[in-house]
């Protein structure tokens, strides 16, 4: 007999546990049923031979089966231990919970056991994870329980006192985006700050990272120029070469030259200098006057001819697919001057506008003792240059000549015989004067080297220059990222609630001026006119800092008064003298519209930090899922109505792939039945680039089908 087992009421043997029934049909689902005594236990999943917790969804205790132990009766320890599930908390998703250390569980499944079990034995509660829906009590009956559960690496030790149950907190409401007036005073807000960092003029340098260069220019905390130089992008741009011409078009007036760039570059009839037509010593130069320039389009086979070497700067850097453009009116710009070789002119940047000072700069050029052969043009910088200063930067252009010319007699074409400085130097040069009142550098080794570049060329104007060593980057110190998002963007907000949106094409720039919410004028022409006005000086500084050129059509909001249309395009033109590229700004038409020329070296922010979309393929736009199941289904047909065609191969992004496979299984097992062939739809993705369709023959090589 089994230990502790006592004579049976009728005498007959000691007592023993009745055998249970099975449950009763509708009995409530989830209760466990207690085993027979001694039966072996089912290895649990964690092998350790305690079965599965089963959780009842009723909220209260079922009744036992007839023939089982009175109620409160302890079981055998073999048995499993009955758990019942309590309420869940308010908030709780019925059928769910989250026991710590394992998944999000539905009740009954064995993810609950470790949890449960690992408390049954000592009348504990497993914990629940904050935030969750809390986990059922479980409660054993008296005496030894079944083998308790390991619990998860990492899941916390049962206390053995009741917890209350956690309650769900509310979900999160995600915030509404801003709207384009809480854009446009977030703006102001920075440029503000900004301000009060700067105020004035400075020059930012960030070179942290060693594959990038970029230079702001800020003018009371607004960002007016941007400049980007990468190790990655080679930039050959107002470099000099000595080139050899491959071919010459003369149906378009032009020759192709090669450089040793890779691409040929673009050598047009209006960019060869005639001296060309009777020197082709590059070591001397012919001096010609611009004044006498034929009339009309020489013909460009008289000037270059296939295998000629010529000596060509970089006008306009590689755009896209096209090369660089070419010419051979040479420039090497100067700290006060640009030297022009070759040429017989003398004169004073059209910039300088004030009478005065450009008298001043005229009597200048008169006392600058140059050779005959060389023409130079005041800079803007030079009004502030003494005459001994612009001498000695005349000086500094004549070694420089001599030295290009020196090499371009010693090597074979195509090479490199001058190559412009790096973009800190550059910009140092084209940039600094008086008004900037201090330039900001992160990188040690670049602030030396601009240091000695002011050093020898701006003496005294050095001490304008400083260290930045601060943990917080130099942009975001001085809130210029921000400002730089709003380049990228295709809508541009302003302070009145109006906005711009501009787009670039292949043809043109676009930019079209919207009121938006700004409701401020009652009349419309003062509402047209105070929008326009507000827009033109946004307008200019998104051209400069994004470097779009070409032609560039503005459409502002129709005004009827005229004095109001001259003052609007005065503007425009006041706006554009800050821009350092030649521009040619039209009349306002009738229409409200404004076209302008602007003189481009790059291809622009846009392109040089953004790639073409693979999937809509520069469009912006892509088909709908009905459209491409439709358009597939169509190719599909004709491919399986092609000749020698065996099978079907069609791989396409999910979505279509979905539609094609629930709303025209009719259609397309139809088809397959109909032609005998096979049809193979496979799911690449969510984003897809484009839907490939392939014809296979028998062997599973490719077959084309017309049509």
């Amino acid at each position: 007999s089994a230990p502790g087992a006592g004579p049976s009421p009728d005498g007959r043997g000691p007592d023993r546990a009745p055998e249970l029934p099975p449950p009763a049909e509708g009995a409530p689902g989830g209760v466990t049923t207690p085993a027979p005594l001694g039966a072996t236990p089912a290895a649990g999943p964690n092998g350790d031979g305690a079965g599965p917790s089963i959780v009842s969804s009723a909220p209260t205790r079922a009744a036992p089966a007839e023939g089982g132990p009175p109620r409160g009766a302890a079981p055998p320890a073999s048995r499993l231990a009955t758990v019942r599930a309590r309420r869940p908390a308010p908030g709780a998703r019925p059928g769910t919970t989250r026991l710590a250390g394992s998944p999000y569980s539905p009740y009954g499944t064995p993810a609950l056991r470790a949890g449960v079990g690992a408390g049954a034995g000592r009348g504990g509660v497993s914990r629940v994870a904050p935030g969750r829906p809390a986990a059922p009590r479980g409660r054993a009956g008296a005496g030894p329980s079944a083998p308790a559960a390991r619990p998860r690496p990492g899941a916390p030790r049962p206390t053995g006192r009741r917890e209350p149950p956690a309650r769900l907190a509310p979900a999160p409401v995600p915030p509404l985006p801003p709207t384009m007036e809480e854009r446009a005073r977030a703006a102001v807000r920075r440029v503000e700050k900004t301000r009060l960092l700067t105020g004035g003029r400075v020059m930012l340098i960030n070179n942290a990272e060693a594959e990038e260069c970029r230079i702001a220019t800020l003018d009371d905390g607004r960002v007016e120029e941007y400049y980007v130089d990468r190790v990655s992008r080679q930039e050959i741009l107002h470099n000099i070469y000595k080139g050899r011409v491959v071919n010459v078009e003369p149906a378009i007036s032009a020759a192709f030259v090669d450089i040793g760039e890779g691409r040929h570059g673009f050598l047009h009839v209006s960019d060869v200098m005639p001296s060309y037509e009777v020197c082709k010593d590059l070591t001397k130069v012919t001096t010609y006057n611009m004044s006498a320039r034929p009339k009309g389009t020489p013909d460009i086979r008289k000037l270059l001819h296939r295998g000629d070497d010529v000596l060509v700067q970089v006008s306009k850097d590689e755009i896209g697919k096209k090369g660089p453009s070419l010419t051979t009116y040479l420039s090497l710009p100067g700290r006060f001057l640009v030297l022009m070789p070759g040429l017989a002119k003398r004169g004073v940047s059209k910039r300088i506008d004030d009478p005065r000072d450009r008298d001043t700069l005229k009597r200048l050029v008169d006392t600058i003792q140059t050779p005959d052969k060389m023409g130079f043009i005041v800079r803007t910088a030079g009004s502030g240059g003494a005459v001994n200063e612009v001498q000695q930067d005349f000086e500094h252009l004549m070694k420089l000549w001599e030295a290009i010319i020196a090499r371009a007699a010693r090597y074979p074409a195509p090479r490199a015989v001058y190559l412009e400085s790096d973009l800190v130097i550059r910009t140092i040069r084209d940039l600094f004067n008086d008004g900037m009142r201090e330039i900001i550098i992160d990188n040690e080794e670049v602030y030396e080297r601009a240091r000695a570049f002011m050093r020898e060329l701006m003496p005294g104007k050095e001490d304008r220059l400083r260290l930045y060593q601060e943990d917080i980057p130099l942009f975001s110190r001085f809130a210029v990222e921000a400002q730089l998002e709003s380049f990228y963007e295709r809508r541009v907000p302003l302070a009145s609630g109006a906005f711009l949106v501009i787009d670039q094409t292949e043809a043109m720039v676009a930019i079209d001026v919207n009121s938006g919410r700004n409701v401020r004028e009652k009349d419309p022409e003062k509402l047209a006119f105070s929008v326009n006005a507000e827009a033109v000086p946004e307008i200019a500084r998104q051209l400069r800092v994004r470097d779009l050129g070409g032609l560039v059509v503005i459409d502002f909001i129709d005004m009827q008064d005229r004095g109001h249309i001259r003052e609007v395009t005065g503007m425009l033109h006041e706006e554009f003298k800050k821009d350092r590229s030649r521009f040619n700004i039209s009349e306002m038409s009738e229409f409200g519209l404004v076209q302008i020329t602007r003189q481009r070296f790059r291809g622009g922010l846009e392109r040089l930090n953004f790639q073409e979309c693979s999937h809509c393929k520069g469009n912006g736009i892509v088909r709908t899922v009905e459209s491409e199941a439709l358009n597939v289904l169509r190719r599909v047909r004709l491919g399986l109505a092609g000749v020698g065609v065996s099978e079907v191969r069609v791989t396409t992004q999910n979505a279509v792939a979905a539609y094609l496979g629930n709303g025209k299984r009719r259609e397309l097992l139809a088809m397959e039945d109909r032609f005998a062939k096979r049809l193979v739809i496979i799911a690449a993705g969510e984003v897809f680039p484009e839907t490939q369709i392939l014809f296979l023959d028998d062997q599973g090589r490719p077959v084309t089908v017309e049509g």
